[in-house]
């Protein structure tokens, strides 16, 4: 059996305590690792997340609040004549998405007065009276500003208005109303959404008086709004 010089074992021994020491100093002087940077986050409008849109499907759509209306006439033996006063305002949309975030439907839409004052030539002459309403149909089109769920509308449609009280009622020929608005409205679920809206309205109707040429206003609302889609 041969036997190892003693002076090859120190060598040995000093060589391995030398690289230990290397790779220790090594791993010691790495830089620490550097976190992940976190990608942005940015906060979905409700509903976004969940997939909900308006992208195809029937469309109704269910809107009422308070206004305030007027509506006058200009030529008329009395003189100008003048119906004011605060109004229950509505606009029930019934239709389908057509595109996506476009929808086409039939609306009806008005107002009920129930309390107005009339005046001839800018003095009042009766009030309060009962109030007056008016009502109208017709084709109308909403669009979505995607995933704000904003929506725009308009509707134009056939028109009759009616008032009675100060000892007399009439009911006026047919005409025409335009209704326009915008809306916000927040999803509660898969198909439902919720929210608020201002609506503008213009009309133009006959007298159904002989002495009376015709009756044209307008009316603003704010309205709370639930739609189906």
């Amino acid at each position: 059996m041969s036997r190892i010089p003693i002076a090859s074992l120190t060598a040995l021994a000093a060589t391995l305590l030398l690289t230990g020491a290397a790779s220790a100093q090594y791993f010691d002087n790495r830089p620490p690792p550097q976190p992940r940077s976190a990608a942005p986050y940015s906060m979905p409008f409700p509903g976004a997340a969940h997939g909900y849109n308006h992208d195809s499907g029937f469309l109704l759509r269910l809107s009422g609040g308070l206004g305030y209306a007027s509506t006058r006439s200009e030529a008329s033996e009395a003189g100008r004549l003048d119906l004011r006063g605060a109004t229950l305002d509505y606009n029930v949309a019934i239709g389908g998405i057509v595109a996506p975030n476009l929808a086409i439907h039939g609306t009806f839409f008005g107002w009920t007065m129930p309390e107005s004052q009339f005046y001839i030539d800018s003095e009042r002459e009766f009030g309060p009276l009962d109030g007056g309403t008016l009502n109208a149909f017709g084709p109308g089109v909403t669009y979505y500003l995607g995933d704000a769920n904003v929506y725009f509308t308009g509707s134009v449609g056939l028109a009759f208005t009616s008032f009675e009280g100060g000892g007399f009622a009439f009911a006026t020929d047919p005409g025409f109303a335009i209704d326009v608005g915008i809306g916000k409205e927040w999803w509660v679920g898969p198909q439902w959404g919720v929210g608020i809206a201002a609506g503008f309205m213009f009309h133009s109707v006959g007298s159904g008086e002989p002495n009376i040429d015709g009756w044209q206003g307008s009316s603003f609302g704010l309205r709370f709004s639930a739609t189906f889609n």
